[in-house]
């Protein structure tokens, strides 16, 4: 992907988390075959153009799509973790560098990445971890992996 120059560290060790974690997805979860649409449509995402005319902002729109492909009532409702329910580099795989992207392109009035963005990275690790949880297998933390 890009240059990490102008990300701050921890972003940079949360995404390459969540990278981590989406290539240990367990095997028992499906991959989309060739000429299907992916459960997670991110290799191909683009911000809504009805969701960019309600926010008027590209990442309220960003925002709002992520929440179409996941639910809208996912982080509310159960134990308000994210469902990860199917792996693969043209799909889910591809949403850690869509959210690195976006990331660079978006910042704070301080310079730091969009808060909404940075919950996005946290969020679907977190989905990804309970996924792998899920199918007997251990997750470690983030530090041992960034070592």
């Amino acid at each position: 992907m890009d240059s990490d120059e102008n990300l701050p560290t921890e972003i940079i060790q949360k995404l390459l988390w969540l990278r981590t974690l989406l290539k240990n997805l367990p095997s028992a979860l499906p991959t989309p075959q060739r000429g299907e649409i992916p459960k997670y449509p991110f290799e191909t995402f683009r911000p809504d153009a009805a969701h960019l005319q309600k926010t008027e902002d590209e990442v309220g729109a960003i925002n709002e799509g992520f929440k179409s492909i996941f639910g809208w009532k996912t982080r509310t409702t159960g134990d308000g973790i994210i469902p990860i329910e199917e792996r693969g580099k043209h799909g889910i795989g591809a949403v850690a560098d869509l959210l690195e992207r976006y990331l660079k392109k978006y910042k704070d009035s301080s310079g730091q990445p969009n808060a909404v963005l940075v919950k996005w990275v946290e969020d679907i690790s977190t989905g990804c971890e309970k996924a792998i949880k899920k199918h007997g297998k251990e997750v470690s933390s983030m530090s041992e992996y960034l070592q």
